[in-house]
C-alpha cells in the first residue's frame, strides 16, 4: 500500500459478499478505517449451513453412528470454477479456505401427470378424514393443488403426502436427458428413436456454429434485444430444440424457476448463457470439475468474520447524508435505527439497491434513482429435503443440477432440484438423499423436508447490454455502491464489484484484478473425462 495514502473513515452499510469482500481488501491492504454496519445478528444472511441428519432419525438419538451421520450442507448451494470466476478464486486463497472438487452436469425431466391419477393419490388418510369434518372435498381438493404460488398458504396437514416416490409411476414421461454421458443423453435408447430429439440436436449444433461467430460488440444489434423466442421462431428453430433444450439451459443458467420468463429473456442473454455452455464442446456434453467450500460455506463466514475488526451487529442505518466540515471537506453522515449520528468519508452500500433509495432520498440524482428503480427481483423458496419426486424417474439420467418441467391438471409449472450428494461428493449410503428444490412444483412430503429459506434472485429479463455494470452510472467520490445484482448477480460478478472499489479507494490487492468475463472470447480445448464437456457456470 501507498505511504501517502491518506486516511479515510470508510463505512460499509450491509454485509453481502461483495461488501464483506470489499472490507476485507480496505482493512488489509489499505491504511483507510473500515466500519461494517449489519442490521441482523450475523453477516451474510444469504449464505446458510446446516448440520444436515436424514429425515425420520431423532435428534436426541444416541446410536454410535449418529456423530457421523451430521454432515454440513448449504441451502444455497455455493460452488465456482477456477476458470470462469478467478477473482473469488484468488480471495478464497488469501483467506485460506479450504476447498474441494467435485463435478457437475445438468438434466432435464419434462413430465405430465395421467389423468387418470385421482386428486385422492395427493392426500394420506389422515388428511382425507380431516376434510371431511371441516370442508366439501371439493373446495379443499382445488386447494391442494400445491404449485409455488400459494405452496405457503396450504394447512400442512392437507400437504400433498408423497412417499418413496409413489408419483413416479402416474407420470407420463415426454423427455428426459442428462448431459454425463452418451447414455443418459439418450436416456437409453428412449430419445435415440425420437425423431424429434434428432431434430433438436440438429438444432443444438446449428445454434452453436451461430454464436461462435458473435462478439460482444454483435451482441448489442437490435435483434439481440428480442426475447429468445421469438428470436428463435424468426430464425427457424423447432420448437422441440426450445423445449429440450434451450429453455432448460436458460432455466439452470439464470436460476429463474419461471420457464415462461426464461423463454422471454433477451437473446443476448440466452447467447451468453449459450456460449459458456459451449466452451468445451460442439455438443451437450459437460461434465465439468467445481469447487466447493470443504465443511460449507459458514467456514468463509468464520474466515471473513476473523478479519474484519470493526463490526457493529444490530444497527440498522435509516438515512445517509452529505455535509460540509468548518474547512470545507466533505462528510457524509449515517444515522442508525437508535437515532445515533456517524461520521464517515466515504460510504460504501452493499444492500438490496430496492432499499437504499429510501435511505439517501435527495442525496441521490434522477439519474441513479431511475437506475436503482430498474433493478427487479423474484422471491425464491429453497427447500431441502430428500424426495426423489422432484427428479428425473430414471435415475441413470439424475445429474447435479435438473431442470423439471411438469403438468399436473393441464397447469404447467417448473422448478430446479440439485442434488446435494453430487454437488457436495456425500455418500448417499452414509447420509441418505439431499436434494434442494428451488420453487418446487409439488411439495415434497412432509416427513422428508429438513428446513426451507426464501432468498431474492435478480430478474435479468429486463437487463440491458450498455448497462452492464449497473454500478459505474451510480458511484460517487464519497457514495459508492457494491454487489453482484448492478452485474449478472453471479458470485464472481459481487466479487469483482466490492474489489473493484476498494481498489479505486487505494487498496493495494494482492493479485491482480481480472474483469469478469460475460461472453467468453475463446474455447477452452481442455477436456476432463472422455466426452467434451462444459457447463454454463452462472455464478
Amino acid at each position: 500500500m501507498s505511504q501517502n495514502q491518506e486516511t479515510k473513515r470508510i463505512a460499509i452499510v450491509g454485509s453481502d459478499l461483495s461488501g464483506l469482500f470489499c472490507a476485507w481488501a480496505l482493512s488489509h491492504h489499505s491504511k483507510h478505517n473500515v466500519t461494517v454496519f449489519e442490521k441482523s445478528e450475523q453477516v451474510l444472511k444469504s449464505i446458510s449451513t446446516i448440520d444436515f441428519l436424514p429425515p425420520g432419525i431423532p435428534e436426541n438419538c444416541s446410536l454410535d453412528f449418529l456423530p457421523e451421520t451430521y454432515v454440513p450442507v448449504d441451502i444455497k448451494p455455493f460452488y465456482f470454477t477456477n476458470s470462469l470466476s478467478p477473482n473469488l478464486s484468488n480471495i478464497l486463497n488469501e483467506l485460506r479456505v479450504e476447498l474441494k472438487q467435485t463435478l457437475i452436469n445438468f438434466g432435464f425431466s419434462g413430465w405430465i401427470l395421467n389423468n387418470e391419477v385421482s386428486n385422492d393419490s395427493f392426500q394420506s388418510s389422515e388428511t382425507k378424514k380431516h376434510l371431511n369434518e371441516t370442508q366439501s372435498i371439493e373446495n379443499e381438493l382445488a386447494s391442494t393443488q400445491n404449485f409455488i404460488e400459494d405452496a405457503e398458504n396450504i394447512p400442512k396437514n392437507t400437504r400433498k403426502i408423497i412417499k418413496n416416490n409413489s408419483l413416479l409411476p402416474k407420470r407420463a414421461i415426454w423427455i428426459e436427458w442428462s448431459s454425463s454421458s452418451l447414455t443418459g443423453l439418450f436416456n437409453g435408447i428412449k430419445n435415440f428413436l425420437d425423431i424429434k430429439f434428432w431434430r433438436a440436436l440438429l438444432d443444438f449444433y446449428r445454434l452453436s456454429l451461430e454464436v461462435r461467430k458473435e462478439s460482444l460488440d454483435s451482441l448489442s444489434s437490435k435483434k439481440n434485444s428480442l426475447p429468445i423466442k421469438l428470436y428463435l421462431e424468426n430464425k427457424g428453430y423447432s420448437t422441440s430444440f426450445m423445449e429440450i433444450f434451450m429453455f432448460p439451459i436458460i432455466h439452470c443458467g439464470t436460476n429463474n424457476t419461471d420457464m415462461n420468463k426464461a423463454k422471454q429473456i433477451p437473446t443476448w442473454i440466452a447467447k451468453c448463457i449459450f456460449r459458456r455452455y459451449l466452451d468445451h464442446s460442439m455438443g451437450p456434453f459437460f461434465n465439468k470439475k467445481i469447487n466447493v467450500v470443504k465443511g460449507g460455506t459458514s467456514k468463509l463466514i468464520t474466515s471473513l468474520k476473523e478479519c474484519l475488526l470493526d463490526i457493529k451487529y444490530k444497527t440498522e442505518i435509516t438515512r445517509v447524508y452529505k455535509s460540509q466540515t468548518e474547512n470545507n471537506s466533505n462528510q457524509v453522515i449515517l444515522v442508525d435505527n437508535n437515532g445515533s449520528l456517524h461520521n464517515f468519508d466515504v460510504v460504501i452500500f452493499a444492500i438490496n439497491p430496492k432499499k437504499i433509495s429510501k435511505i439517501l432520498g435527495n442525496e441521490l440524482t434522477t439519474k441513479q434513482n431511475d437506475i436503482l428503480k430498474s433493478i427487479s427481483f423474484t422471491r425464491d423458496r429453497y427447500v431441502l429435503h430428500s424426495d426423489s419426486v422432484l427428479l428425473p424417474s430414471n435415475p441413470s439420467t439424475w445429474s447435479t443440477i435438473n431442470s423439471i418441467q411438469s403438468t399436473l391438471q393441464n397447469k404447467k409449472a417448473s422448478c430446479v432440484t440439485i442434488w446435494g450428494n453430487k454437488l457436495l461428493d456425500i455418500d448417499i449410503n452414509q447420509h441418505g438423499s439431499i436434494f434442494v428444490s428451488i420453487n418446487p412444483t409439488i411439495s415434497p412430503s412432509p416427513r422428508t423436508i429438513v428446513t426451507e429459506r426464501y432468498y431474492n434472485q435478480l430478474d435479468l429479463s429486463t437487463k440491458k447490454l450498455k448497462l452492464l455494470d449497473l454500478s459505474t452510472e451510480l458511484n460517487s467520490e464519497s457514495i459508492k455502491f457494491v454487489g453482484s445484482s448492478y452485474s449478472f448477480n453471479t458470485l464472481e460478478c459481487g466479487c469483482y464489484s466490492g474489489l473493484k472499489v476498494a481498489e479505486s479507494l487505494g487498496a493495494q490487492l494482492p493479485f491482480d484484478l481480472v474483469i469478469p468475463e460475460i461472453f467468453p472470447k475463446t474455447v477452452d480445448k481442455t477436456v476432463t473425462s472422455n466426452i467434451p464437456n462444459r457447463i454454463f457456470m452462472w455464478f
